[in-house]
């Protein structure tokens, strides 16, 4: 594997370790729970990071069905009764976590260096996409342990 897949690997393989001691065991009421007003609660944000994922499997030519909408970022929030069963979105997160470290073995220097510029603050090419990636996991891994601690719960690490 390559250096910056390795590095990504990494780093997605801790989000993961994070994403499931953050939200694991929580009873419904928890991850539906807002303790600052109007922000998403951890089903929400669960549920957009195994959407974001799915989708990053996209570059490596893997698609993860998930059968839902409404953890897309700037949307507005969908009903809470349209959401699918939380064990649904967990699913998907690991089959995305496992088609991710299996994409990221494939990739070659050329494969990085393709232009891809759709992601803002970035760089052009796929590095920033891989980038974007940790970035946008350990983003959210932080939110669930901010909300955590506000429901008198342990953050994530230490």
């Amino acid at each position: 594997m390559i250096e910056a897949a390795r590095l990504t690997a990494t780093t997605l393989t801790a989000t993961h370790v994070l994403f499931h001691r953050g939200l694991d065991g929580l009873t419904h009421e928890q991850l539906m729970a807002q303790p600052h007003g109007a922000d998403n609660p951890l089903f929400w944000i669960g549920g957009h990071m195994a959407q974001v994922r799915a989708q990053f499997c996209m570059i490596f030519g893997t698609r993860i069905e998930f059968p839902w909408a409404g953890f897309k970022r700037g949307d507005a929030r969908s009903d809470p009764a349209t959401w699918p069963e939380f064990a649904e979105v967990v699913r998907v997160y690991d089959q995305s976590h496992a088609a991710m470290l299996t994409g990221l073995e494939t990739i070659t220097p050329e494969w990085l260096a393709e232009p891809k510029g759709r992601y803002p603050g970035v760089s052009d090419d796929r590095y920033g996409t891989l980038a974007l990636m940790g970035l946008h996991e350990s983003y959210h891994c932080g939110q669930i342990s901010q909300i955590r601690r506000a429901l008198g719960l342990s953050g994530l690490a230490g």
